[in-house]
């Protein structure tokens, strides 16, 4: 069998086709990243941990529009890499233990959590922090990203939906997601079966 790495990374990505377009195209953004810097001529059996280590810090060193990649984000590549293995060793390229994990299946490498009282926030209390100053540009549309709205502003929200949403179905998912939570994905898979309104239940599909 060729046991390049690039070549089995073709491969897995054949295989996947079954995915959401926005799963598929993170993972062809990580294998993109991967093959570049771990070279997708090496064999998959010579990728260890110095190899990936060094990929971390190499990665964690590369700009892109002004930023450095965060730390969950060359996670997830490596989460990539480590679904891409045990795909390989399911199609017999490979015998061994990902080398990110040790013998329990526990990573090898430690991240950086995410701060959760930094993850989300209110409206008042993000507009409290910036007034105070000091943060950048990208760092205040940083605590934007984890806006947490409040019932008046989820109200207010679906009804600008509502009146400005260029096609029909844009509402009813802004709605959708508003009161179950549900993911795009999740929406995306649903079945006219799936809306029971008589009794006010719906069914969401998970994957």
């Amino acid at each position: 069998k060729d046991k390049r790495f690039g070549k089995i990374c073709d491969s897995y990505l054949e295989d996947q086709k079954q995915k959401q377009p926005t799963t598929l195209g993170g993972e062809i953004l990580h294998i993109r990243h991967l093959k570049k810097m771990l070279t997708g001529s090496i064999s998959i059996e010579n990728i260890d941990l110095e190899k990936l280590s060094k990929y971390r810090r190499t990665r964690s060193r590369q700009k892109y529009h002004g930023k450095f990649p965060s730390d969950a984000t060359i996670r997830k590549e490596l989460v990539t890499f480590r679904q891409i293995w045990v795909w390989a060793k399911q199609h017999g390229y490979v015998k061994n233990q990902c080398p990110l994990l040790d013998d329990n299946g526990r990573w090898r490498m430690a991240f950086e959590k995410p701060d959760s009282q930094q993850k989300f926030q209110t409206w008042d209390q993000i507009t409290r922090r910036i007034e105070r100053g000091s943060l950048s540009k990208e760092e205040a549309k940083s605590l934007w990203r984890g806006v947490f709205l409040d019932n008046d502003q989820i109200c207010a929200l679906l009804d600008h939906v509502q009146a400005n949403a260029r096609h029909a179905f844009i509402y009813p998912m802004f709605a959708f997601t508003a009161y179950t939570g549900a993911r795009r994905s999740e929406i995306l898979r649903s079945e006219i079966e799936d809306f029971d309104f008589q009794s006010h239940q719906v069914m969401i599909r998970e994957r």
